[in-house]
């Protein structure tokens, strides 16, 4: 059988390659995962399914260590979607160059049947290494053929058939557990895929650690798939495989192709059901896989516009949390700052720091800001805009565009729910601080120093509060935040 057709090394990902590399914005579906494991034991899987009807991202993490322990956090995120694509509470992917590399970051816990872990991760998914010519993406098409030539953008009929596509590489960075950290470097693999129809399924995996493959069954349509090797990329045909992956079925796959052989039964270890697909994980003596069955979605036609439905594990989170909340713990919920007066009040709780006093305080949380956002149509357009101006080279024209942002924040209101809850929360009597809390301020690898606000000197009157919860929030969309965000490639939301 024939290797694939290779493009240059070190030649640079095509405009086609680009546009595939973006979201699509289907109207179902638009899957990617990130799979990967290494010889001695350590399998990581990364996923986020968006839906633009629904208006919905779901993600799954899922670890598994050396000594054969398992831990996942599932979370649901609805109404962020148009502005914050590839990302849910804790887990976000960013493109840093289409085509070659990922950035994954999560912050937030595991959990498996017994107990939790605190989990973050810093990672970066590289189509750069031993795996040339730069991993360029095998493309799948609707008659479930694989291929890695280049595809004409201007073709719509050539897009329009296509369903996704696989690209192998690594992943490596840092991975903090419970405080303790490691560093990582594995082979891994991305898959996209949008559009699948029930029934359809696809397995990927690694064998032996130096093996990568990846096998999908169209219903109706032969299996086909292709792998890698170090030397060789090459395609498989349905002749060479037999996969059975219908749901409530005995599933095995066999593959038979010159010097790669695999014949296992895939007893699924995990599964986790997103919004238009079920992914398990299947291990053997000689290989780590995972099994995606693709499923109807869920019939709806509520559309989100606020928060109270998220959930972060088991946790119901509102607008506003208590400083002295275990909610506190997670900056994706409350910001960095917050969370490090919350650990500091802690610590001296437990007397272990003396002679130092955090104020008792009330967080207002990502969620309260995403929900506002929502619920103001013309400041969520503002919003949009000037992230697309960011994106650009024009500060100037940036900074004049953010200074009309500003003034679209102060025009709109708190709802009722957050007025009431910041009225219970303070005193009249009282004068308080509020402080911008960043989800990437004070980091590990980012300070975002100076890019937000403090006010000072407020009464505890709600309406002043009010206000100055606005500053705050506004001044995350400064255009120095924004640019600052644009060059440290983080999100802009």
């Amino acid at each position: 059988m024939e290797n694939f057709r290779q493009r240059l090394c070190f030649s640079a990902p095509t405009i086609s390659d680009i546009l595939l590399d973006h979201e699509r914005n289907n109207d179902v579906q638009d899957l990617m995962v990130f799979f990967g494991a290494d010889k001695i034991g350590n399998m990581i899987l990364l996923c986020v399914d968006q839906n633009y009807n629904l208006k919905q991202s779901k993600s799954v993490i899922h670890i598994r260590d050396p000594t054969g322990l398992e831990f996942t956090n599932q979370e649901t995120d609805k109404g962020s979607y148009e502005f914050s694509s590839w990302k849910t509470l804790s887990l976000q992917f960013q493109c840093t160059v289409p085509m070659q590399t990922w950035r994954i970051v999560f912050s937030g816990r595991l959990r498996n049947s017994e107990n939790y872990r605190h989990l973050k991760i810093n990672f970066f998914f590289a189509s750069l290494f031993r795996w040339k010519p730069f991993g360029f993406p095998v493309y799948c098409a609707k008659n479930n053929t694989f291929f890695k030539h280049e595809i004409d953008h201007s073709d719509p009929d050539c897009i329009n058939n296509l369903l996704g596509f696989d690209q192998f590489g690594q992943i490596s960075g840092s991975m903090v557990v419970d405080g303790k950290t490691e560093m990582i470097n594995m082979h891994a693999m991305k898959l996209r895929r949008w559009n699948m129809s029930v029934d359809d399924s696809v397995f990927a995996g690694f064998m032996n650690s130096d093996t990568m493959y990846s096998v999908q069954k169209l219903e109706r349509i032969n299996c086909r798939g292709h792998f890698k090797t170090i030397s060789v990329h090459e395609i498989l045909t349905s002749d060479e495989i037999h996969f059975v992956g219908e749901e409530n079925d005995s599933q095995s796959i066999e593959i038979h192709h010159k010097n790669l052989n695999l014949n296992a039964n895939l007893k699924s270890q995990m599964i986790v059901n997103l919004n238009t697909v079920s992914i398990e994980t299947v291990i053997g003596d000689d290989f780590k896989g995972i099994l995606l069955c693709f499923k109807e979605v869920r019939k709806t036609d509520k559309l989100v516009k606020c928060a109270e439905d998220i959930s972060v594990n088991d946790h119901k989170i509102g607008l506003t949390v208590n400083l002295n909340s275990e909610m506190c713990a997670f900056s994706n919920i409350v910001g960095n700052k917050a969370k490090s007066l919350f650990r500091l009040k802690k610590l001296i709780a437990n007397g272990l720091i003396n002679n130092a006093i955090v104020p008792e305080g009330i967080c207002i949380t990502t969620i309260a800001m995403r929900a506002h956002i929502n619920e103001n149509k013309e400041l969520s357009n503002y919003l949009n805009n000037a992230i697309e101006k960011a994106k650009q080279s024009d500060f100037e024209q940036l900074s004049n565009y953010c200074e009309r942002l500003n003034y679209q924040w102060q025009s709109t209101k708190l709802c009722a729910e957050l007025l009431e809850a910041i009225s219970n929360g303070v005193s009249k009597y009282r004068v308080y601080a509020v402080r911008s809390s960043g989800t990437f301020e004070d980091g590990e690898s980012t300070s975002s120093a100076g890019q937000y606000i403090t006010k000072l000197g407020c009464a505890g009157r709600t309406y002043e509060i009010a206000e100055a919860v606005l500053e705050c929030w506004s001044s995350n969309f400064s255009a120095r935040a924004l640019t600052y965000r644009k060059y440290i490639h983080i999100y802009y939301l």
